[in-house]
């Protein structure tokens, strides 16, 4: 559910987004085999889609016994958790990441993942003895920050990059439209989902240069065909993180 259920657009490296098909296919292919039988017996209380409105965005089906429609981004989490699709093998949740039950994971659950990871980054940490430094308190909220961080650095170097080039070509420089509309900031204030600039402006403490576009930086992660944490790693290199 996106933040102020704003409408958003999504940007996906390639790398992780084979990581997440080879999830569907394996682990949650066998999640879903075991809980058919749970999700049977449990027909009536689930939300059953049969009508799926992908365009404007709407679902429809029998929820305790009766017909009822729902706008996606108006669902609230509990209806969310039982809502389920019938196919060839049955019942199947409409979660991507769903648990053992067949439900969709629940905020506990994930925190208690994200957690799990942790505790294993820490541990991969001190036995190989690597440089990069794991803090010891870690949220979920922390990796937002870090997208955010390393985003409006990049669009900054970007933007700088692009005007040294019209520059050196001894084309003039850029308009105040071009200015705002390739500002890193508003980019990053867009993709976050902030409602005020004065959230996005706390990240530029973190920053020493300045201005950059979205869609480069995706390119040049996408060339590479490595993960974000790769590109981070790279940005990061010869510094603890």
């Amino acid at each position: 559910m996106a933040k102020y259920k704003l409408p958003r657009t999504v940007e996906i490296q390639h790398a992780a987004l084979r990581e997440i098909d080879f999830y569907r296919r394996t682990e949650r292919a066998k999640i879903v085999h075991e809980a058919a039988r749970t999700l049977h017996r449990h027909r009536a209380e689930l939300f059953v889609v049969d009508d799926i409105n992908s365009r404007q965005g709407k679902l429809s089906g029998v929820l305790h016994g009766r017909r009822r429609a729902f706008t996606i981004k108006d669902m609230d989490v509990a209806t969310r958790r039982i809502a389920v699709i019938e196919g060839d093998r049955g019942l199947e949740p409409m979660a991507l990441f769903v648990g053992r039950g067949g439900s969709m994971l629940s905020a506990q659950r994930w925190h208690q993942i994200f957690e799990d990871a942790h505790v294993r980054a820490l541990r991969i940490s001190k036995e190989q003895k690597l440089e990069t430094v794991v803090p010891r308190a870690f949220k979920i909220h922390d990796l937002r920050h870090t997208f955010a961080i390393f985003m409006l650095r990049l669009l900054t170097e970007l933007v700088a990059e692009q005007e040294a080039e019209l520059r050196r070509l001894g084309g003039h420089t850029a308009y105040l439209a071009d200015h705002i509309s390739r500002s890193p900031q508003l980019t990053v204030q867009r993709l976050l989902g902030h409602r005020q600039a004065t959230s996005t402006m706390r990240y530029l403490r973190y920053i020493r240069k300045t201005n950059l576009l979205v869609a480069r930086a995706i390119a040049d992660w996408n060339a590479q065909d490595t993960t974000y944490a790769d590109y981070a790693a790279r940005l990061t290199q010869g510094r603890a993180a």
